[in-house]
């Protein structure tokens, strides 16, 4: 895109936000807002940097969203002139065009959406579309969601479409398609005179379910490769004013793809989180374990960032001021780990010998990963299963260990 008509879009979607709201002539409502990162390259000596041919890189995004009643509609339009240099983490960005289009009707406890949209089941191991815009991780759906809230307490969602991929001068989408199912019911909520203590005293249990397919055909002249890959997952939450537990477990069927050699081993993962809270006090544990549970649309995926259906949450603490951890997070890793983490968090009271006028907090938080205990399988030329694995046991190899103890006082 030239310069100058860069700058008047940018004008234009300026103009747009300061004005706040436009409300259109049938009452609707118009929203929109704008974001461009620049870049300019020079060479570094010093280090042996050489700017790329381009002199600037520019990420320019537009969003417009209109609404009016039970309808809503909108767009992202997309600008890369060239992407900021190593932008995106996956495959490349170029040109410019729409990004994200979309259109939702709403009525009654239903809820259909037909374009993109982003979703989740669960905590995300069965399947989750997000954007980390300044990751560069985009998995937007492209298709049709349908959500359905039959009565309190009962949430039901369905999904089918592809993933996008690339762009270039537009979105281009992965070869697989991706359809699911998600049911959730909270119990206190959906059958209160079943569970009349729940509901009495405030608690919820909540349980859910997800199944999760990708459809791509089998093009390998040398293998056999299923064309159908589900995975199946069952969740369960537990809140009261002092505990909140919460566990997932997810199955992934034979899925040989680049990332695995090609083996035929069923994937496998399981979280479990606890939370005891208390006026001053809160503690927290933490258990996983993720064994071949790489999912993309595409078995031929060029890297893991591309196209990735589900997502393995990290256990590891979030840091905010120390800068090297906050840079460089640990991340999961998705084809094995197995890795714990505990935190607790107290405060001294305001006016005691150690809280002092305005109350001091502390907190200390252990993290560690580690390779699976795993077994490589001898003369495995039938079944192809690669190897087998000790649940929940830490093999040699240590990825991430994090110790860290915070204390605030004002």
């Amino acid at each position: 895109m030239h310069p100058t008509r860069t700058l008047g879009l940018a004008l234009a979607t300026l103009a747009l936000c300061l004005s706040g709201l436009l409300h259109a002539q049938d009452g609707g409502q118009i929203h929109g807002n704008f974001s461009t990162d620049g870049q300019l390259y020079n060479d570094d000596e010093q280090i042996g940097a050489v700017k790329p041919p381009a002199d600037f890189g520019l990420n320019s995004w537009m969003n417009l969203n209109y609404r009016t009643g039970n309808f809503e509609a909108g767009a992202r339009f997309e600008s890369y002139e060239p992407a900021l240099l190593g932008y995106p983490a996956g495959a490349a960005y170029n040109g410019t065009g729409v990004g994200y289009r979309y259109a939702t009707f709403r009525k009654d406890g239903l809820e259909v959406t037909a374009g993109n949209f982003y979703e989740q089941f669960g905590q995300g191991l069965a399947f989750r579309t997000y954007e980390e815009r300044a990751l560069g991780v985009d998995n937007a759906m492209d298709g049709l969601r349908v959500k359905f809230n039959p009565d309190t307490g009962i949430y039901l969602k369905g999904i089918i479409g592809t993933q996008r991929f690339a762009f270039d001068n537009g979105t281009t989408k992965g070869a697989g398609i991706v359809r699911g199912l998600d049911g959730e019911i909270s119990l206190a909520e959906a059958f209160p005179r079943l569970f009349p203590k729940l509901a009495a005293k405030g608690n919820s249990l909540i349980v859910g379910g997800s199944f999760v397919s990708k459809f791509q055909p089998d093009q390998d002249p040398f293998l056999e490769l299923p064309e159908n890959v589900g995975i199946w997952a069952g969740r369960a939450n537990y809140v009261s004013a002092k505990w909140n537990l919460y566990s997932e477990y997810a199955y992934k069927i034979n899925d040989p793809n680049g990332s695995n050699g090609n083996i035929y081993k069923p994937g496998q993962a399981l979280m479990a989180n606890a939370t005891y809270s208390v006026r001053g006090l809160g503690i927290s544990a933490g258990a996983h374990i993720f064994d071949n549970m790489v999912f993309q649309s595409d078995r031929g995926a060029p890297t893991l960032f591309d196209l990735n259906i589900n997502y393995l949450p990290t256990l590891a603490k979030q840091h905010t001021y120390n800068l090297p951890a906050t840079l460089y997070p640990y991340a999961t890793q998705p084809n094995g780990e197995v890795a714990y983490q505990g935190e607790v968090f107290y405060k001294f009271k305001r006016g005691s010998k150690l809280g002092g006028k305005y109350g001091t907090k502390i907190s200390a938080n252990w993290s560690g990963a580690w390779s699976l205990d795993t077994t490589r399988l001898a003369n495995d030329t039938i079944h192809l299963q690669g190897y087998s694995t000790n649940f929940f046991s830490m093999g040699d190899r240590q990825y991430f260990s994090d110790f860290n103890v915070e204390l605030r006082k004002s």
